[in-house]
């Protein structure tokens, strides 16, 4: 394993939420915004003290978004693509093609992630869809502890505005939605560089205070990198609930 840097790593997911909360509370677009406006969505597990740190500095609302990547057959962490919510599959097929993944392997995968996403649904929402918790917002902060390859936060941006463009398509009204915020922005503490590349375009703003070069690994930006329970979230969320 090579490690970052001390001046590059942070002491654990607190000190990197503090760092990354300090960027957003000077954020112009933060700044000429209502708290009541801004809705942090965060990825469990690992995003969501990153997300309640956040809340509690912007004094906004926190919620999750439950996205899961795909594994790989040997390799369980590689992502070969992701699900957000109920949403279609988001494949990152290239990859699936490159490592001569089956139809039936991916078939396997697609409804154990989907079970998995139902049973966090359950535990961290009680069961109820997010479309039904948003409120009227005007920004959406999309948040987790960092970026490998992107695709569970690839998936979540898909999806939130595929439910954005499905009200715009019911109500025949163009003007913004409960699930129409003006502005989408992802903030994690670090990235790598070409995930940084391919996020960036499909959101607003993208703030990230470390997108390193060499990067092999979350852990190795982390001192202290514990999973984060299923209690921990709970017990997160219940704050702002």
């Amino acid at each position: 394993m090579i490690y970052a840097s001390l001046n590059d790593m942070f002491k654990d997911r607190l000190d990197a939420a503090n760092q990354l909360a300090e960027k957003l509370t000077n954020h112009p677009n933060i700044k000429s915004i209502n708290n009541n406006d801004i809705l942090v969505l965060s990825i469990p597990r690992g995003g969501v003290p990153i997300g309640d740190v956040i809340a509690r500095k912007l004094n906004c609302d926190h919620q999750v978004i439950i996205s899961k990547k795909l594994g790989s057959p040997n390799q369980s962490e590689l992502a070969i693509g992701a699900i957000a919510e109920n949403s279609p599959p988001f494949l990152n097929q290239d990859l699936i093609d490159r490592l001569g993944i089956s139809r039936n392997y991916l078939d396997r995968e697609i409804t154990n992630v989907r079970q998995k996403i139902r049973s966090y649904q359950t535990k961290f929402r009680q069961g109820r869809s997010l479309s039904q918790l948003l409120p009227k917002i005007k920004v959406i902060l999309l948040v987790d502890d960092g970026l490998v390859t992107g695709e569970t936060m690839k998936a979540c941006i898909k999806w939130l505005k595929s439910k954005s463009q499905e009200h715009s398509d019911k109500t025949n009204n163009p003007k913004p939605s409960s699930l129409s915020p003006k502005q989408f922005i992802v903030a994690v503490p670090v990235s790598s560089r070409d995930t940084a590349e391919e996020i960036r375009p499909l959101v607003d703003h993208f703030i990230c205070p470390n997108i390193p070069d060499d990067f092999f690994a979350l852990s190795q930006f982390y001192q202290n990198f514990p999973q984060v329970t299923d209690e921990q979230v709970i017990k997160l969320l219940a704050f702002r609930n």
